[in-house]
């Protein structure tokens, strides 16, 4: 890595659920900045839940505000880049489990990325250039920062699987065939990735600690084999959401060893 870099790094805003309003998040991001942070921001990176897509009381998910939390998301992430001064190219989502619609009761044909991207999409400004990072069949992102010698690899997390004994319990995978895309573009003999700093990012934790046992349900369950991977291509920082918790682990695999912080 050449240089420093300060990255802010927001997760869980859930915009349409019964959270704090979008302009008190964005004002107390931009009070604590003030307050405790003098320099300025370079990457703004997301780990999932923008929105709350099941927010009413019985826990179905709803679609039918789906327009006003896109309005205010985008107001939120337009306003917040402006006022930090951030390129939109330095703003960095990967999706939680609240934005996609799953098990919708409107039907089968709902697209349970619908939102997320038309979110990309219209946040972007349809920029090809910028949206290129993002692959919209495994929804994961790569953004290569040349002048920092670092490689921001955000994965998705949000492959479910079905359990028995009712409704609403899954298993959460992170599908290592994302990594495919990672060696391809480390085997690039044109310029050597491999020297870069790695910073990976997704929405869930593989680790429970004593304190947080209430998100076990919240898991990767092939966490083992995520963690080896990071391990293998050299990931030296990960960044996760979904637990609402302020957390550092140092981990250690196969010789290697990362900081993870949720």
């Amino acid at each position: 890595m050449s240089g420093d870099i300060n990255i802010l790094h927001l997760s869980d805003l859930h915009i349409g659920g019964a959270t704090a309003s979008s302009e008190s998040i964005r004002d107390n991001i931009e009070s604590a900045l003030r307050r405790n942070f003098e320099n300025t921001i370079d990457v703004i990176i997301v780990t999932g839940d923008i929105f709350d897509i099941i927010s009413d009381k019985d826990g179905k998910n709803n679609i039918l505000c789906e327009d006003k939390k896109l309005e205010i998301a985008l107001d939120f992430f337009n306003v917040l880049s402006e006022k930090l001064k951030i390129d939109k190219k330095d703003i960095l989502f990967v999706p939680g489990n609240h934005d996609i619609y799953l098990d919708s009761d409107k039907g089968d044909d709902i697209n349970p990325w619908k939102l997320y991207d038309r979110f990309l999409i219209q946040f972007y400004e349809n920029e090809q250039d910028i949206l290129e990072m993002y692959s919209l069949d495994t929804h994961m992102v790569i953004k290569k920062d040349y002048q920092r010698n670092i490689l921001f690899l955000g994965f998705n997390s949000n492959f479910f699987e079905k359990l028995d004994g009712g409704d609403k319990k899954y298993k959460i995978k992170l599908d290592i065939k994302q990594f495919d895309k990672l060696t391809s573009l480390l085997n690039d003999a044109s310029f050597p990735y491999n020297n870069y700093y790695k910073i990976a990012f997704f929405h869930h934790p593989f680790y429970v600690s004593d304190e947080d046992k209430d998100y076990v349900d919240g898991l990767i369950v092939n966490a083992e084999n995520v963690q080896n991977q990071l391990a293998e291509y050299n990931i030296k920082l990960v960044l996760h959401g979904h637990k609402h918790l302020i957390k550092m682990r140092l981990e250690r695999q196969k010789g290697a060893q990362f900081y993870t912080i949720a």
